[in-house]
């Protein structure tokens, strides 16, 4: 009796349909700047940005919001080719563009473009990857990786450049 009631309950159980939650495709099509995907990050808020292009985007899980370089707006991406993405420690979202580093102003959907190399008539770097490396229990420091000047190293607190970066920038 055991047995027959068991396999009852088992065939039964096998008959219910799984509902495991199905795959999705997002492109251009449904929201995406761009279907050549940089990056993907979850930032400590929940959205997740992705980096891309043609842009970065904002998904809240329902819906994206994108944002693209704009020669009007002056507090805006500063390229539309987004390699990488960001959030440090302090809850700094960091976005590296082909014409620099910028962080991104939550309240205002702002971003504010980031002197790396301290000399306003050298090109701003093309960055291809942040990184940030804890230096004590309150401090840390970013490692902004670039395509053609090295490695900058910035205090997360201040956003200043550390004073030892000319032993990763190389002698120029």
């Amino acid at each position: 009796m055991k047995h027959s009631v068991l396999t009852t309950l088992l065939f039964f159980a096998l008959l219910i349909p799984a509902r495991a939650q199905m795959a999705r495709l997002y492109t251009s099509n449904s929201g995406l700047p761009s279907s050549q995907v940089h990056r993907i990050y979850q930032d400590s808020r929940g959205f997740i940005w992705i980096s891309s292009e043609n842009g970065l985007s904002r998904f809240d899980g329902m819906d994206f919001t994108t944002f693209r370089f704009s020669r009007d707006k002056g507090d805006g991406l500063a390229s539309d080719l987004v390699p990488t993405v960001f959030e440090d420690s302090r809850g700094v979202l960091w976005v590296g563009t082909s014409r620099g580093l910028q962080t991104f102003d939550p309240d205002n959907s702002s971003f504010h473009l980031v002197d790396v190399n301290g000399a306003p008539e050298t090109a701003s770097p093309y960055v291809s990857d942040i990184l940030e490396f804890k230096t004590g229990a309150e401090s840390s420091e970013l490692w902004v990786a670039t395509s053609s000047q090295g490695v900058y190293i910035l205090d997360t607190e201040t956003h200043a450049m550390k004073d030892d970066r000319r032993a990763l920038l190389g002698s120029n």
